[in-house]
């Protein structure tokens, strides 16, 4: 099936309240004779086996979508009778000290006491089948309690109480009308700290107390002290034979999570766990946007701990997703907004259904609702600020959910590590995702197969893992091109390469590698480090337009290495403006152009061209003129262009680029008799270079140098 297909299956199965699943399910679930209160949760596992099912399905087996669903949820159901019937997760009589008791059965083996399941819709008994246990247990609702809190709202002191002075100060102005100019003026704070400190008040999980469904939980510093209390003797290293199977994977709702956090069902606070709203904002953006396309999201994890005496005797706490859990209630509670920065897909399809006078949805002939497809787009909007459907999308938005049961604090640590013992992506790891696999490829191409970033490159093997060479590729290629627009942010610097940078310019990098590698030893990796080697890059491309021979840039680098680095040059020198913001502008800019500097002078500027000269102003025969010989006539200038043009390909950037210094070129060929290594070396020339000197006095030294090597080696 196509993703068009499976998206058909699953809103016809789970649509409408999973009308047509349960037709599938409750046959299936009456054979088994179960109390209706585990209904719900067979429901919630065939909507698993239904996601499963649509991607497993093979139109060429030969079996009907129907009955390959209902087969996989009646052994589905099989294991979940299986599994959830076993012993370990059957409430169990305890004693004072919270162990199980255990009695010998017939045959003389000791069985803990399974404690059966009550039903809160079962009768009370027989003789009154109208009342059930429900309505008989005590709410703990208290009337009295309610009518202090109108009083004193334990929940503000506590709230506060978690504020810094400054924060608490800020939040009392702005409560009573002052504007932001004026607070900032009351406090003596800037904008940036204004802001920082709205930020820390906004993010505070303190802020969710008031929310006005959640429970009193008085137990929550009884459970506390409990936990300070258990000690647990760390006997050897293997793991009890229960624990390895002791945990069940589910999918619960967003909605439903928040709920269970904010009544108090789900304890997000566990001692080892890290604080919430640690995210930046792109992360904070990008999750937003990927739950609202409906997309998956990592797991959540949450382990269950047995405390004698408290309450329930049970604490469920959340140690792997309270990130994701944090910032999907702030934005339930519509304390943050959707920004821009980070956020992907920010345009939505949602269906936008017709509603009549009365506010009832209007049907068609089928009795379906009526609606539209329409686009939202997501900048800029709370969850208030979202059509029905996208509210809907996200309230009953799926998390897979691992639960694990009868947990000890050792055991949970033991998860908390084991769930964080990854390594997040690097800056450039995560940039070369950002841009296009074309430009990814020719990055690639140069920073993990040429012989340059292999051999001369002092690099790290760990950080060549973390992507530090795609890097050097790229801020090579700004300081070639583009350092006006130099971008200290990597990411941004990969998607300005990917938007801009042309096939052209990237084989020029590529030619520059090829004879830096050519000339550059193991003598010179101190140089080349990864901060270094983009600037080092610059400079050889600046050495390249002197017309001096490639091994005399070694011979600069080792009087650099040893002397020149600390010797100041228009006043400056280069181990001053070497700072430690490597990847500043300012900074990469004056490496370069001091290392340039005391370049030139090192090799004297009777050799060096300059390219300040307007070529313009000369004509072409003008040109040759100049830089040949004043013999050179009219027709002799003639001869020399029309075989340029029989040696050269018109087309190529060569030709278009470098008109003049071909024919000057090639007068000094005919003069020597070298017009017919001209025409081979040409042809070998255009296929290896693409982009050339505004500069045609650089352009003609640059391949009569190479002209002339090109010769001797023929020879």
């Amino acid at each position: 099936m196509d993703c068009k297909e499976k998206q058909e299956k699953i809103e016809y199965y789970a649509g409408n309240n999973m009308r047509h699943l349960k037709k599938l399910c409750d046959p299936i679930i009456a054979k088994k004779f179960l109390p209706e209160m585990y209904r719900d949760d067979l429901y919630s596992d065939a909507q698993k086996v239904l996601m499963e099912s649509v991607e497993s399905y093979r139109d060429d087996s030969g079996v009907a979508f129907k009955d390959y669903l209902k087969g996989n949820i009646k052994n589905s159901f099989w294991e979940w009778s299986r599994n959830s019937m076993a012993q370990k997760r059957c409430n169990v009589l305890r004693d004072k000290n919270g162990k199980p008791v255990k009695v010998k059965d017939e045959n003389g083996k000791l069985k803990k006491i399974i404690i059966p399941d009550v039903r809160l819709d079962a009768p009370v008994n027989e003789e009154d089948s109208h009342s059930t246990i429900g309505e008989l247990t005590p709410s703990g609702f208290d009337i009295n309690n309610v009518i202090s809190e109108l009083i004193k709202d334990e929940n503000v002191e506590l709230f506060l109480e978690s504020l810094s002075d400054i924060q608490r100060r800020l939040l009392e102005l702005r409560m009573s009308g002052m504007n932001t100019e004026s607070v900032k003026r009351e406090l003596h704070i800037t904008e940036h700290q204004y802001q920082d400190n709205m930020t820390a008040i906004r993010e505070n999980e303190m802020i969710s107390l008031f929310n006005k469904k959640r429970k009193r939980i008085e137990n929550k510093m009884e459970y506390k002290d409990m936990e300070e209390k258990i000690v647990f003797m760390d006997d050897d290293c293997i793991m009890d034979l229960d624990t390895t199977d002791s945990y069940r994977m589910d999918k619960y709702s967003l909605e439903s999570l928040i709920a269970d956090k904010q009544e108090g069902e789900l304890d997000c606070a566990y001692v080892s766990q890290r604080v919430p709203f640690a995210w930046t904002e792109e992360q904070i953006n990008k999750y937003f946007t990927r739950v609202l396309n409906n997309q998956p999201i990592t797991e959540m994890v949450i382990c269950e701990m047995v405390i004698p005496g408290a309450g329930g005797g049970k604490i469920s706490y959340l140690i792997d997703g309270l990130q994701r859990l944090s910032y999907a209630e702030a934005f339930k509670e519509n304390r943050i907004p959707i920004k821009a920065k980070g956020a992907e897909f920010t345009k939505v399809y949602y269906k936008k259904f017709e509603y009549d006078e009365n506010g009832n949805k209007v049907l068609d002939e089928y009795r379906r609702a009526k609606y539209s497809i329409e686009v939202f787009n997501l900048i800029g909007k709370y969850y208030k600020d979202l059509p029905e459907f996208l509210q809907k999308r996200f309230d009953k938005f799926n998390v897979n959910v691992t639960r694990y049961f009868d947990c000890t604090p050792e055991m949970i640590d033991y998860h908390l590590r084991n769930y964080n013992n990854h390594v997040a992506m690097s800056k450039n790891q995560y940039g070369i995702t950002c841009i296009s696999n074309d430009a990814a490829t020719k990055i690639k191409k140069l920073s993990q197969k040429h012989a340059f970033f292999k051999d001369n490159i002092k690099c790290t093997n760990k950080s060549r893992k973390t992507g530090v060479l795609e890097e050097v590729v790229v801020r090579s290629m700004m300081c070639l091109y583009f350092m006006d627009d130099w971008k200290k942010d990597a990411t941004d610097a990969y998607k300005f390469i990917d938007e801009n940078a042309t096939d052209e310019q990237f084989s020029y990098l590529h030619k520059l590698l090829d004879d830096m590698h050519e000339v550059c030893g193991e003598e010179e990796k101190a140089l080349l480090t990864t901060t270094n080697t983009y600037t080092w890059v610059k400079v050889f491309d600046n050495f390249s337009k002197l017309g001096i021979e490639n091994g005399r840039f070694i011979e600069f680098m080792k009087a650099f290495g040893t002397t020149l680095h600390s010797k100041e040059i228009n006043g400056r020198s280069y181990d001053e403006v070497s700072t430690r913001n490597t990847k500043d502008k300012i900074t990469v800019n004056n490496k370069v152009e001091v290392i340039t500097d005391l370049m030139r002078e090192y090799f004297g500027e009777s050799i060096i061209v300059d390219e300040s000269i307007t070529e313009e102003e000369l004509s072409d025969f003008e040109f040759v003129k100049e830089n040949v010989s004043d013999d050179v006539n009219e027709e002799d200038f003639e001869f020399y262009k029309d075989m340029v043009d029989d040696s050269v390909k018109c087309d190529t950037p060569l030709y278009e680029k470098c008109t003049p210094a071909l024919i000057a070129l090639m007068a000094i060929a005919c003069q020597e008799e070298k017009d017919t290594e001209f025409e081979s070396w040409a042809g070998k020339y255009a296929k290896d270079n693409i982009t050339f000197s505004p500069s045609q006095k650089v352009n003609f030294m640059y391949m009569k140098n190479d002209f002339e090597k090109y010769c001797q080696s023929a020879v």
